[in-house]
């Protein structure tokens, strides 16, 4: 009887840590952020109709574009630049392009980044497709942001 809780001691303690170092050695943990539009955009003032839709390069060399994310932030109130400075404290800025549209640019919140309200922030990855849409009012979507950016990154 003895031998048989010993037998049963000794799986319960080596099991768990073979698993977790199996997972360690042979396991990737990598998660993906989906593309929004995948089968393109159904809109009359949107011109490229690619599938999966990307932001046209028109907007991305206004914005100064590089070969990085990009973040537009459409009239940001004052809460979401609190919000945002909470992002650049986790995010370094030099990975991120970070721009903010005036609010005379209602054609391209509305045409082109398909911004609805309440979300004013959108997330553009290096191949031009939408990645997000945020509200960086709550602290929620802030959180969601900066776990997204790191992902895009790769920081995780």
């Amino acid at each position: 009887m003895k031998s048989l809780k010993a037998i049963l001691l000794s799986l319960a303690l080596i099991l768990p840590v073979a698993i977790f170092i199996f997972l360690k050695l042979f396991g990737r943990n990598e998660f993906d952020i989906p593309v929004y539009y995948p089968n393109g955009v159904d809109s009359v003032c949107v011109e490229n109709q690619t599938k999966p839709y990307q932001v046209p390069d028109s907007l991305l060399t206004s914005i100064l574009w590089g070969a990085k994310p990009t973040l537009v932030t459409y009239h940001p109130a004052e809460s979401e630049l609190d919000h945002l400075k909470h992002v650049w404290e986790e995010i370094d800025r030099q990975e991120v392009t970070s721009v903010f549209l005036p609010s005379d640019l209602t054609q391209w919140r509305d045409c082109v980044l398909l911004i609805r309200a309440p979300k004013k922030t959108v997330l553009i990855d290096t191949d031009r497709h939408i990645r997000g849409y945020y509200n960086l009012g709550t602290r929620e979507e802030t959180d969601r942001l900066i776990v997204e950016l790191k992902i895009l990154l790769k920081k995780y």
